[in-house]
């Protein structure tokens, strides 16, 4: 009977925690992830993912890293999602090496990154002025044949014109133009 009031409450709090997440109400979705780490509600992946989502959205990158590292000690099953996640929090928090030390750990886990993975990570590049490693993030979604997408596009193109690259991010564009995505 226990075991039962023990994974209902984590139902609750998962969706408490996501309802708080998707209504921008991230500090209320961290103070229930901490509470549930202070109670004998069981951890699982979803509650951590949805916390560190929530953290994202309200640009609050130690936070999601802190709630990343917990899950790491408690022994939790990292997610592309889990890693999208953190490094979306290190983008919005312009923390681009938080986002590229993530970026690393997703394929030293054995994980698959996705076109949500390359594109907050080429964001977090471009905010950093660091056009090299956008191009490289960009280069590898093509070769590792990740769907090209607006944003990998315009993240791209804004790393360029950060750095004054703006002969590079013109033919970029024109790339964008030959390719199948469309502008606009």
């Amino acid at each position: 009977m226990a075991q039962r009031n023990i994974e209902s409450d984590t139902i609750i709090f998962n969706a408490a925690i996501s309802a708080c997440e998707k209504g921008s109400k991230w500090k209320k979705a961290v103070q229930l992830s901490s509470l549930i780490v202070r109670s004998k509600v069981k951890l699982d992946v979803f509650t951590f993912n949805a916390a560190i989502s929530a953290c994202e959205k309200g640009a609050e990158w130690a936070k999601a890293v802190e709630l990343f590292s917990m899950m790491v000690q408690n022994n939790l099953d990292l997610s592309t999602m889990t890693f999208n996640a953190v490094i979306s929090a290190c983008e919005k928090g312009f923390e681009p090496q938080k986002a590229l030390h993530f970026f690393s750990e997703l394929a030293r886990n054995r994980l698959e990154s996705d076109g949500i993975t390359f594109n907050a990570t080429i964001s977090a590049c471009a905010k950093a002025s660091d056009w090299k490693k956008a191009v490289r993030l960009f280069s590898m979604m093509v070769t590792g044949k990740i769907k090209l997408d607006t944003f990998a596009f315009s993240a791209t193109i804004s790393a360029f014109e950060k750095a004054s690259q703006w002969d590079r991010a013109l033919q970029l564009v024109g790339k964008m133009g030959q390719s199948a995505v469309k502008m606009g």
